[in-house]
């Protein structure tokens, strides 16, 4: 309710409801249809005008924006109870399919080399060398995303030191410990150095008790911050003249 501070308007609305609904509810029967039809369309008025809203929800989201008219169509064509069903079942879809195409994005510096930024979305930060590239990925990587993330490392031009910076990388499961194997074997077949940084301890000590550290990746490949492992690449005997040491 517009305006209500606490939760005590609900008992005001319920009494004035069943006040209605006992009281004056047969006062309203002999009314023609069309007149109770305008009585509960103006009550829907607030819910009719949310339909304003999807030029900016389609902007905003179009998960969100799919969501919205599959609740509408759905909650209309059926009744409330099979509407409301659809609605959580195809909820639950479109989280799966947000998980399906992690984005990716190149970073550039600030002149200090102490902020990291996507390049593509600020002004006046500090490109890094041609031979240098530092990646961020949204998600973590598990069962349904890994593929299309260790496509991206086929972007990479050979002869490169790419940092994958894993902030978000929350957790990591079986497909997705595949996913860091594959990434670091393409980098290997293409001659591009590969170095991890920030990564979530969690996930770094589960690396370490299935011995996929040192065991598949080497050890001194993870870094613990951007700069650290910025530090390390910039270093002449790496960054040199493009040719990485593997």
């Amino acid at each position: 309710m517009s305006g209500a501070k606490t939760q005590l308007y609900t008992l005001f609305s319920s009494t004035l409801l069943l006040v209605v609904i006992v009281w004056l509810g047969p006062l309203l029967e002999p009314l023609p249809m069309c007149i109770l039809a305008c009585i509960v369309i103006v009550s829907l008025k607030s819910l009719f005008m949310q339909c304003t809203e999807l030029p900016k929800l389609w902007k905003l989201s179009k998960f969100d924006f799919a969501i919205w008219l599959a609740s509408c169509v759905s909650t209309v064509v059926t009744d409330v109870t099979t509407g409301l069903l659809i609605s959580v079942v195809f909820v639950l879809i479109t989280i799966v399919l947000r998980e399906q195409w992690p984005k990716a994005y190149n970073l550039a510096t600030t002149p200090g080399r102490t902020v990291f930024k996507p390049a593509s979305c600020y002004k006046g930060l500090t490109k890094l060398p041609d031979n240098l590239e530092i990646l961020n990925v949204e998600l973590s990587p598990n069962g349904d995303n890994y593929k299309p993330l260790a496509q991206n490392d086929d972007k990479v031009a050979p002869q490169k030191t790419l940092i994958i910076d894993c902030t978000a990388i929350a957790y990591v499961d079986t497909m997705g410990v595949e996913a860091f194997k594959e990434i670091y074997n393409d980098s290997k077949k293409l001659n591009v150095l590969l170095l991890f940084a920030d990564l979530n301890e969690s996930v770094y000590e589960t690396l370490l008790n299935i011995n996929f550290i040192p065991g598949t990746i080497p050890k001194d490949r993870f870094y613990p911050t951007l700069e650290e492992a910025l530090k390390y690449a910039m270093e002449p005997a790496v960054l040199g003249d493009g040719v990485c040491k593997q």
